[in-house]
């Protein structure tokens, strides 16, 4: 708001200064913020930041100071839009998802709001091609989730929070041989696969752990199932190193503060097992998928 200090008398005949104590003050509200400049100039930082939800945030706040419908709509979009990708950021898939799809039918409010024709298209191309990404997605066996794991882990990488990166990458690599186990050998549950489904001697060794003749297998036994059924990915791991005691990336992650440990991942050790979930994954950087930026290309 804009505070301006007139009064109804004045020395010099009414051009000078107020005379002291006929002083009034005349509030009006700063036309920059009435249609919210500032707040989208802020709001495009934080997104850009990846600060999605103080990005909505700012938005929200904005919004209940603007009076102007039309403003109100393309403000609102802005918001719609930081929703989106806070949610897809917490793997809400669905929400995701849900305010993508009102986003894309605020196209031209997002247009007015964005104030740049070349970035509207695209941003608008990214949510076309997202909404491709996250149907899939949606559906909690829809697939596509390893690559997701592996582009959140990117996120929390540029953050450097290099402890939530790795938890990612390491849930990306038990999910691909969850995925291979499921979709190649048809055993859809790592935590009660059948022993008449593990081949010998594998059978025997892990007879005397089954419960009700079956046995729950985590990230290292799942691949090493793999192994002894064949299957390219599970030889991969082991040629890869990463089931090695010693200087696999893989005991960096489980010496983890947020696994079984009190050492903090470090950036090398995050991008030693970036490599290898990418490795794994049959993919690069450039195949995942990427948030839109809103100030740089």
């Amino acid at each position: 708001r804009c505070s301006y200090v007139g009064g109804s008398q004045r020395t010099k005949d009414g051009t000078g200064t107020v005379v002291s104590g006929a002083e009034s003050v005349v509030h009006a509200v700063n036309p920059w913020d009435a249609l919210g400049f500032q707040a989208v100039d802020d709001f495009m930082a934080l997104f850009d930041q990846g600060a999605y939800a103080p990005a909505a945030t700012r938005m929200d706040h904005t919004l209940r100071m603007v009076d102007d419908k039309t403003r109100k709509r393309e403000l609102a979009s802005l918001k719609k839009l930081a929703e989106l990708y806070d949610a897809w950021d917490r793997f809400d898939h669905r929400a995701a998802l849900n305010k993508l799809r009102d986003t894309l039918q605020s196209a031209n409010d997002l247009r007015a709001a964005l104030r740049d024709v070349v970035l509207f298209d695209r941003v608008f191309g990214m949510l076309k091609n997202h909404e491709e990404v996250l149907g899939p997605l949606a559906d909690s066996r829809g697939g596509g989730l390893v690559r997701d794991l592996l582009s959140n882990a990117r996120r929390r990488d540029n953050e450097s929070r290099w402890d939530d990166g790795t938890a990612r990458l390491y849930r990306a690599i038990e999910a691909m041989a969850q995925d291979k186990l499921r979709e190649q050998h048809g055993i859809d549950n790592t935590k009660k696969i059948p022993l008449e489904r593990v081949p010998s001697p594998l059978r025997e060794e892990w007879q005397s752990r089954a419960r009700d003749n079956a046995v729950m297998v985590g990230l290292q036994d799942a691949y090493l199932l793999l192994k002894q059924l064949g299957d390219p990915l599970g030889e991969q791991f082991f040629a890869s190193g990463l089931a090695d005691r010693e200087g696999s990336p893989l005991t960096s992650r489980n010496d983890s503060i947020l696994a079984h440990g009190f050492t903090p991942i470090s950036a090398k050790s995050f991008e030693a097992l970036w490599r290898h979930a990418l490795q794994l994954a049959g993919c690069t950087e450039h195949d995942l998928c990427q948030f839109p930026k809103l100030t740089t290309q």
